[in-house]
C-alpha cells in the first residue's frame, strides 16, 4: 500500500469512476455512493483522462449530494492518453452524486474516460 502525504494526494487527485463513450454521440453516467467514505469525498475540481480510443467530450453535468447541479462545457477532441485540465467546481468542496458525460468516440470503438477529483 502506498500512502501519499496530503499535499501529494491533492495534486494527484483520487479516482472517481469511469464512463464509456460510443459513436455516434452518446452519454454515460458515473453514480457515486454516499459522501464521506473512501470512494467519495468532497472535491472542488475534477479532471479526466482518455483511454482506448480518441474521444469528443461536449459537456459534463455534475450533480452534488446537496441537490445542486453544475454544467461544464468542454467541447473538445482528446487523443488517447490525453487529460483534461482540472475543471473548477463552483461553491467550494462538495460531494458528487453523479457525473453525466455527453460525447462520443472519435472512431468506431469505445472511448473510456477515467475521472479524478481533488
Amino acid at each position: 500500500v502506498i500512502t501519499l502525504g496530503s499535499a501529494q494526494a491533492y495534486i494527484a487527485g483520487f479516482f472517481l469512476g469511469s464512463v464509456t463513450l460510443l459513436d455516434p454521440i452518446t452519454g454515460d453516467i458515473i453514480h457515486k455512493t454516499s459522501c464521506y467514505n473512501q470512494s467519495n469525498r468532497p472535491v472542488r475540481e475534477i479532471k479526466f483522462e482518455v483511454r482506448n480510443q480518441p474521444a469528443e467530450v461536449n459537456r459534463l453535468q455534475v450533480v452534488f449530494y446537496n441537490g445542486t447541479k453544475q454544467d461544464l462545457d468542454v467541447k473538445r477532441h482528446f487523443k488517447v492518453g490525453e487529460e483534461s485540465r482540472w475543471l473548477d467546481l463552483n461553491n467550494g468542496f462538495r460531494c458528487i452524486k453523479s457525473i453525466r458525460v455527453i460525447g462520443d468516440s472519435d472512431t468506431w470503438g469505445r472511448s473510456v474516460l477515467r475521472f479524478f477529483g481533488k
